[in-house]
């Protein structure tokens, strides 16, 4: 929520490329976690602000990769798919844009990594 790419997700929209949200909970974020929106909107839905923000990003079409070693974490991450944010709700939580990534490599670090990247056998 803090970094929705609108703008990417217009471009690439006509492609029918979707947007994958590798640490979706930005990185367990306590600001983020703590958001009184996502609080607000659990309690109507009796869900937790993760369960909120992880349905956030369905909604708006992302694909969602939370990562949990976890059991309890794993299946609460899926008690996501019996609920739906309304109109007002995402744009409330629209509010949130920041603009800001969590995580950025530079473009030095992305071609050592990427050049010498071999598949494992």
């Amino acid at each position: 929520p803090y970094y929705p790419q609108h703008e990417l997700r217009q471009k690439m929209r006509k492609y029918d490329t979707k947007i994958e949200a590798w640490y979706p909970l930005g990185h367990g974020d306590t600001q983020l976690l703590t958001e009184p929106i996502f609080a607000t909107i659990g309690q109507k839905y009796h869900k937790s602000p993760v369960q909120v923000i992880l349905r956030w990003h369905l909604q708006v079409g992302n694909i969602v990769l939370p990562k949990s070693e976890k059991p309890d974490h794993i299946r609460s991450n899926f008690d996501i798919f019996d609920f739906e944010l309304t109109n007002e709700e995402m744009a409330e939580i629209a509010k949130l844009d920041k603009n800001e990534r969590y995580f950025t490599m530079s473009f030095e670090d992305q071609e050592k990594n990427f050049s010498t990247f071999v598949p494992a056998d």
